[in-house]
């Protein structure tokens, strides 16, 4: 867990110095809110693992979100060539 949730902050902190805040925002938003709490709160009472459950189910959802951030990584193609000199330009 400590592995992924390390690749989803350096990828986070690449977003941010690029100025694109947004990405790392709304995976945040969707893998820790909208994923992470519900499926802490269903493994701990719902399915009876308790203080276990949440236990397991961060380094779970750190996977996930680091794992998306690298997807939005590769898309975003932060390799691109530097732009070279323009035509008619000496």
């Amino acid at each position: 867990g400590v592995v992924f949730e390390s690749a989803r902050r350096v990828l986070a902190g690449v977003f941010q110095g690029a100025s694109l805040t947004k990405p790392p925002m709304m995976v945040e938003v969707v893998v820790r809110w909208g994923m992470q709490l519900p499926g802490a709160y269903l493994a701990a009472f719902p399915l009876g693992l308790g203080a276990l459950g949440i236990l397991w189910s961060v380094p779970a959802y750190n996977v996930i979100g680091s794992l998306a951030l690298f997807v939005l990584f590769l898309k975003f193609k932060f390799f691109r060539s530097p732009p070279g000199p323009k035509e008619g330009t000496a």
